[in-house]
């Protein structure tokens, strides 16, 4: 399979897995609200939310877009707060959402990032984590609407037949039998999505509900 198609693949699956954690994260921060102030699970599920930031800079790239960090932050104040943050959750392990005031919750700080043999403080945001984050989550899903529509970048979301049987030949744990009877087939069963134009829809229904 082309690079571009597994690309296209992992870059939906990515925004499927952000959703996933940024969903959970908010549901989280509502139980949080309502009872004991245990803060470890807002902390985990942020971490891996920011993790699948990296995911999609990693994956510009092989869609025809090469974007520096200063480019993917797009001069976004929540954006350019959130990569130092996954850097810390990711590098260095600190639990950063450390303050409650009323029923919402921050990154209170000191926020301290190790550069080399050198530590250096970066300043706070103070707005509650959960704002900041929806904030975050939303100019991303409408970045991506955009370049996709504008054609910014090269989105293939289709598999043909030969990619399809690649695959399955490919797949180590499926019987041989099962192999050659697929093989057999002069064509396999058509797939009635147009998988982007599902996954745009898709995006567009996620922008309006964040």
């Amino acid at each position: 399979m082309e690079i571009k198609k597994l690309a296209s693949f992992g870059l939906r699956n990515s925004i499927y897995e952000m959703e996933y954690f940024y969903k959970k994260f908010i549901e989280n921060y509502s139980l949080v609200q309502e009872g004991p102030k245990d803060l470890n699970e807002l902390n985990f599920l942020l971490s891996a939310f920011l993790n699948k930031y990296q995911t999609l800079k990693d994956i510009y790239p092989r869609l025809g877009k090469n974007k520096t960090w200063k480019e993917f932050n797009n001069e976004k104040k929540e954006r350019l707060f959130f990569k130092p943050i996954r850097n810390i959750f990711t590098h260095q392990g600190d639990m950063l959402i450390n303050t409650c005031q009323g029923n919402e919750f921050f990154i209170g700080g000191p926020l301290y990032v190790i550069n080399g043999n050198k530590i250096e403080e970066i300043a706070i945001e103070k707005t509650p984590v959960k704002e900041l984050v929806k904030i975050f989550f939303k100019e991303i899903i409408e970045e991506i609407i955009s370049e996709i529509q504008n054609n910014e970048i090269d989105l293939i979301l289709e598999m043909d037949d030969l990619d399809i049987k690649n695959e399955i030949l490919k797949n180590k744990m499926l019987p041989e039998f099962v192999k050659e009877k697929i093989m057999q087939l002069e064509k396999l069963p058509e797939n009635p999505k147009d998988l982007k134009k599902e996954f745009i829809a898709y995006l567009n229904d996620l922008y309006r509900n964040i």
